[in-house]
């Protein structure tokens, strides 16, 4: 995974929670404080009519039953039987329910240990139970992640040939692709999510938001606990009674019931993180595209900037060797130079006159640059030395001259015999290069 993509990854994830704070904060805290409100309001009206009650005493039976229910044991069912039975003196055997760890319900507690989904209701209370659950899960849950990779590639096999048959979209390979997909995830969701959650609303008495709510969490591995399927460990479901095992039955109820139940999970389970990994890879593939296209972006710009630049550095260039060759004392030296020339051929045809100016053998300029630290300008100070001499070793000429050029970090000696492959320009020439 490139970088960019992982930090993109990283800050969506953090907004993403932050976004979800906030809004479970603003659904949730309400409704909890008119609960805890509702509550008060109950136990004040329970003492204000039954003045006879003790008040300790019943808030040490609050707390037996919320102790109670946290051990994973159903309080309606016992309380039930209580009323039902409608006697003081019960027997321990009369309030003892379908027990929850069973075989079969044992079953399940493993599949919910190794898949992490981790209800809460059921958990080991004795220590042997406890140190036995570390190790259990420790072992298990490697080998259950493996068992799901291996189902979700024999479920990859209907989608590979699913996407080989025919093109439903004639013409675009990749609508078609994206069609089929969707086609399988629908399905896939319906037999998974939309037709459980259905059946846990005869099953269970709860709303069909409540079943695919209870679905979503299960196959997820979010596991809250705060819906667990009351069949399971209790005789209250008394929905499944009816729909699929004939009344009476009650053992085997239970047991048809959990043994669904887990199959469905483990099932379930494959086929969500097949969605899942399917869902990540367009992402990550999307990330991928996008990350891809930036950088393609990016080193267009570099490559253009680059360009930009190499070109205004030539531009420098060539106005400094401009500058180099056509400041005002080099015109005016070059100028007095060929005047002495031409006085010292004086009465000579204008022909030879011209020559002589021209037939200048060496030019020597001496560039010696330094950066001026108090202004940071880029102004420089120069001595310029000019050394002309003519075929008869006659007039030499040396003068010096202080301008402003632009910032060079080093030294320059440029010796040449010619300008651009021309001669050097006459009297006449230099003076109207100095003028204009």
């Amino acid at each position: 995974m490139r970088r960019l993509v992982f930090l993109i990854l990283v800050l969506s994830t953090m907004t993403y929670l932050i976004v979800g704070s906030v809004v479970f904060h603003y659904l949730e805290d309400f409704h909890e404080t008119q609960h805890k409100k509702s509550l008060a309001r109950a136990h004040a009206e329970f003492i204000a009519h039954n003045p006879g009650v003790n008040q300790t005493e019943l808030e040490d039976l609050i707390m037996t039953a919320i102790r109670t229910h946290l051990e994973g044991i159903s309080i309606a069912a016992i309380l039930k039987r209580d009323i039902t039975a409608n006697s003081s003196s019960l027997d321990d055997e009369s309030v003892v329910t379908s027990s929850k760890w069973d075989i079969a319900s044992g079953f399940l507690f493993c599949i919910t240990v190794i898949s992490t989904i981790g209800y809460g209701n059921m958990v080991p209370r004795t220590w042997g139970g406890q140190l036995f659950c570390i190790f259990y899960a420790l072992f298990g849950i490697p080998i259950f992640g493996a068992v799901l990779v291996g189902t979700g590639e024999r479920l990859q096999i209907p989608i590979k040939k699913l996407h080989q048959c025919r093109p439903w979209v004639k013409d675009n390979p990749i609508k078609d692709q994206k069609l089929k997909s969707i086609m399988l995830l629908s399905t896939g969701m319906s037999v998974i999510v939309f037709i459980p959650a259905w059946v846990f609303t005869i099953t269970e008495d709860w709303s069909y938001l409540e079943g695919m709510y209870y679905s979503i969490i299960t196959l997820t591995t979010v596991g809250f606990g705060d819906l667990v399927p009351e069949s399971i460990f209790t005789e209250t479901g008394q929905g499944l009674k009816e729909f699929l095992i004939p009344k009476g039955v009650t053992a085997t109820r239970h047991y048809f019931y959990r043994i669904v139940l887990s199959l469905w999970i483990i099932m379930g389970l494959s086929w969500i993180a097949l969605i899942l990994s399917e869902i990540s890879t367009m992402m990550q593939s999307q990330m991928n595209n996008v990350a891809a296209s930036t950088s393609h972006r990016l080193s267009n710009l570099e490559e253009l900037v680059r360009k930009k630049a190499k070109e205004t550095r030539e531009r420098f260039s060539k106005r400094d060797r401009y500058h180099g060759m056509y400041n005002p004392t080099l015109m005016k030296a070059f100028q007095s130079h060929a005047t002495q020339i031409q006085t010292a051929h004086a009465g000579k045809n204008d022909k030879a006159a011209h020559e002589q100016t021209n037939n200048v053998m060496v030019m020597s300029i001496n560039v010696g640059s330094q950066a001026s630290e108090e202004e940071g300008d880029g102004d420089f100070s120069e001595s310029t030395n000019i050394v002309t001499s003519d075929d008869s070793g006659g007039n030499n000429y040396n003068g010096s001259s202080e301008t402003s050029r632009w910032n060079r970090n080093n030294s320059n000696n440029i010796a040449f015999n010619e300008y651009n492959g021309h001669a050097l320009p006459t009297t006449d020439e230099l003076t109207h290069v100095e003028n204009t």
